[in-house]
């Protein structure tokens, strides 16, 4: 086969051509006609079987001279507009990812704002008021009782984390599942003494619980109410605090627990969480789930990634 002068295209299909018409031969007579008996685009080979004729599914396109065959350009047209594609959503992503960050970093900046933080103050403490009356939990109420089919059960951190959730746009988070001990974790301003609290702050009681082998909190943390200032002392707070109790307002934040001693309170201040944070502040407790993903820096889905 003589290809000089021949494109790619044009010696490719020629060579291919010149292939089929050797294998095509066995299907015919001496005279270059068709074997009776041999449907079309089939051939008898030397043993005297049929087979489907070799190269009948190659199609070459010369229309133009020096172009590439159709389903070459086809096929890299389909990988060029398959990059285009993914380089568009990527560059949507990434402008989505960056007005999101924007968006934040505008509402964390309204968030420190005095009276912006002063509002969300209020508007905590009045969603924590609308829980009350709600139970506990379920297994400190007989059967049958109003409090055993109630709807709804919150303990003490169940509470917090409740109006939190609640209140997510407004915080600009979503509280973590875990207890009272996760919760203080994550307010890292405290205070000496509890006169020093605003409305809004939250009282957490450190000690040991009564019951031989059960098992610690992190820290001792064992009970959290959210000071009111209410009462004749100014002492007042509320939350859930006993187990066939209610989310209820008390008079004072102490008391005298039934299953654990006290060791101390500690007194800690909202305005971490009014600023739009909620992470561990202590060295030794990060409080992250397993499963928790966040995207790298080249990530189509990091505000940062580039």
């Amino acid at each position: 086969i003589c290809i000089q002068g021949m494109n790619r295209v044009e010696a490719v299909g020629l060579v291919a051509a010149e292939a089929t018409d050797k294998e095509n031969l066995a299907g015919m007579n001496t005279s270059g006609e068709a074997e009776p008996g041999v449907p079309e685009g089939w051939v008898r080979d030397a043993s005297g079987r049929l087979r489907p004729k070799k190269g009948e599914a190659l199609s070459f396109d010369f229309a133009g001279a020096g172009e590439e065959a159709a389903p070459a350009a086809a096929a890299t047209a389909g990988a060029s507009n398959l990059q285009a594609k993914f380089s568009k959503f990527r560059k949507e992503k990434l402008r989505a990812a960056k007005e999101r960050a924007a968006r934040e970093r505008d509402a964390g900046a309204r968030r420190k704002d005095p009276e912006a933080m002063t509002e969300l103050r209020d508007k905590f403490i009045e969603q924590c008021k609308s829980y009350y009356g709600v139970p506990y939990a379920k297994r400190y109420h007989e059967p049958g009782t109003p409090h055993h089919s109630a709807p709804l059960f919150l303990d003490c951190c169940g509470l917090v984390r409740q109006v939190l959730r609640d209140l997510k746009d407004d915080f600009g988070f979503t509280p973590g599942p875990w207890n009272q001990a996760y919760q203080f974790d994550t307010l890292p301003i405290r205070y000496h003494t509890w006169d020093k609290m605003q409305p809004g702050d939250l009282i957490f009681a450190e000690g040991k619980y009564l019951k031989e082998g059960a098992k610690p909190q992190k820290g001792d943390i064992v009970h959290v109410e959210v000071f009111t200032g209410s009462g004749p002392q100014g002492m007042g707070c509320l939350g859930a605090r006993w187990g066939k109790g209610v989310v209820q307002e008390f008079e004072s934040f102490e008391f005298m627990a039934k299953n654990w001693t006290l060791t101390k309170y500690h007194f800690c201040s909202l305005d971490t969480w009014l600023e739009g944070t909620c992470r561990s502040f202590h060295p030794e407790r990060e409080w992250k789930r397993s499963s928790e993903w966040v995207p790298g820096a080249r990530s189509i889905f990091s505000a940062d990634g580039g």
